[in-house]
């Protein structure tokens, strides 16, 4: 388990996860998507950063590991 790994991956699926919410906000704002459409973006985003924040130890290991 490589700490700094964890954190680079748990970046990107943040960035990835940002992009995505963006865009498809400005889909459901332009009416290209419906709301039950924009629903499960902000569902699935949420789901994806409690996961992120049940795996705090790789954050921590990186912190302490810098200290």
């Amino acid at each position: 388990d490589n700490p700094a790994a964890k954190y680079t991956q748990a970046k990107v699926n943040v960035d990835h996860m940002r992009t995505t919410f963006e865009r498809m906000k400005s889909l459901y704002e332009s009416g290209g998507i419906s709301r039950q459409e924009f629903d499960n973006v902000i569902v699935l985003a949420v789901v994806e950063n409690l996961g992120l924040l049940g795996d705090k130890s790789a954050f921590d290991d990186l912190l302490y590991a810098q200290i």
